[in-house]
């Protein structure tokens, strides 16, 4: 297990079909039974895949289903660190900021185009920020 919220757990795992690692997000519907938040979290996975296409910087998602019992999002792995611990140690030199500032920018102007409303997570990695669409970290460019 990689990450846990209010919704669900996201494990680290490797796919025999991608030949790589992924990121495996899982909602257990039993105990989040909300028709809201289920149709909430199809469509910010099927507004990922669709981006994802177009911004390097936005993880991929490969796939997402539902069965009986859960909702899985299956997507590209990013190893990385919430910007919120980030900031949690102290403040970020301005330049990372300002980077990070821009890359997020860059997201927002290429990926235009669908999207309502989403939230915006964070991921570092190799000590520089890369904004992410929940629930997949970014790659870096």
């Amino acid at each position: 297990m990689v990450g846990r919220g209010g919704f669900g757990v996201v494990y680290r795992a490797v796919a025999p079909d991608f030949e790589t690692e992924i990121a495996l997000k899982v909602i257990d519907l039993q105990f989040n039974n909300d028709p809201e938040l289920l149709l909430a979290e199809k469509r910010g996975a099927a507004i990922q895949q669709q981006i994802s296409r177009v911004v390097s910087e936005i993880a991929r998602v490969y796939e997402f289903y539902e069965t009986d019992q859960h909702f899985c999002v299956v997507m590209e792995y990013v190893r990385g660190e919430d910007l919120s611990k980030l900031l949690d140690q102290g403040h970020l030199a301005e330049r990372h900021a300002v980077s990070i500032g821009i890359r997020l920018c860059r997201i927002l102007e290429e990926g235009n185009g669908g999207w309502r409303r989403t939230d915006v997570y964070w991921s570092v990695s190799d000590g520089r920020g890369v904004p992410a669409l929940w629930p997949r970290r970014l790659r870096h460019p």
